[in-house]
């Protein structure tokens, strides 16, 4: 009998332990290795595969197509930063952009009475503030702790779809030609090798439309990309650190001033939802501009 029990008690410990939630991390990791073997081995079928990704919002394909190196680079510096974020400052401005947006969707018709904006234009704001809000909040990225835990492969590949048809939508509202343009260059794009592959490089004849360009390649930690990126990826890692570095610094500098202007923009919206009085909104303008 004392077998069995302790036999029961080790197949539950096990069986909770396999259901375990994978961490970021680790989800990340199973992104990149299902991502990976989807990439191409030749340059231009790489040029056409990232833009059928691009184009159907497969973002994770695109980050794994990225050398190894660089994956963490842009971990790296993403994990610097959120790091340093005051989680409570960070909550608090969503929490404050929520509530600024309702008390703009309740006195809507007050504000475009008063000439601030045409109504048709506060309208289309409107519906994209929400918009934004509820995807942000559906991605949970308006908490502190998920930022500080997100691993972009795995986000991406969570998410992507969801990022790609918000950004379409948002700029076929308000570029609705422009957005046309980009789909139909995307749809157009031909690749074909010029010449032959040496030394791990080659180049790379794409076509959009009538538009022909020759791209030179490089393979880099066995993942082909485009020589431009692989040249200015040292300079873009330095600058990228060292304004992560200074916004980090003026941040903490300034974290008081900040949390100061946070509480009076609150204090502004909370008055402003409650009556629509405009002059409410006047230490709001203050206290974004301070911010």
């Amino acid at each position: 009998m004392k077998r069995l029990i302790a036999l029961t008690v080790v197949l539950t410990l096990a069986l909770f332990a396999g259901c375990k939630e994978k961490s970021p991390e680790e989800k990340g990791k199973e992104a990149l290795k299902a991502a990976a073997e989807k990439i191409p081995d030749s340059p231009e079928k790489v040029a056409l595969e990232a833009t059928k990704a691009a184009k159907d919002g497969n973002y994770v394909l695109i980050y794994a197509m990225l050398p190894d190196s660089y994956q963490a680079d842009l971990q790296a510096m993403y994990k610097k930063f959120a790091d340093k974020v005051d989680p409570e400052m960070y909550n608090k401005v969503w929490a404050v952009a929520e509530k600024a947006i309702a008390a703009v969707k309740k006195n809507k018709d007050k504000i475009a009475e008063g000439g601030m904006l045409p109504k048709e234009m506060l309208e289309q704001g409107l519906t994209t503030a929400e918009a934004v809000l509820a995807l942000v909040k559906e991605l949970k990225i308006n908490d502190a702790a998920t930022m500080k835990s997100l691993d972009f492969a795995a986000f991406l590949a969570d998410n992507g779809p969801k990022l790609h048809e918000f950004g379409w939508k948002t700029a076929e509202a308000f570029q609705k030609e422009e957005a046309a343009s980009v789909k139909g260059m995307m749809e157009s794009l031909k690749a074909e090798l010029k010449g032959e592959i040496k030394d791990d490089k080659a180049t790379v004849t794409i076509t959009i439309g009538e538009e022909v360009q020759d791209t030179e390649f490089v393979k880099v930690e066995g993942k082909w990309i485009p020589a431009d990126i692989a040249a200015m990826w040292p300079k873009f890692k330095e600058e990228t650190n060292k304004n992560i570095d200074e916004a980090l610094a003026e941040m903490e500098k300034n974290k008081d001033k900040m949390n100061e202007l946070l509480t009076q923009a609150e204090a502004a919206v909370t008055a402003f939802e409650k009556d629509g009085n405009m002059e409410a909104l006047a230490p709001l303008m203050g206290a974004m501009g301070g911010m």
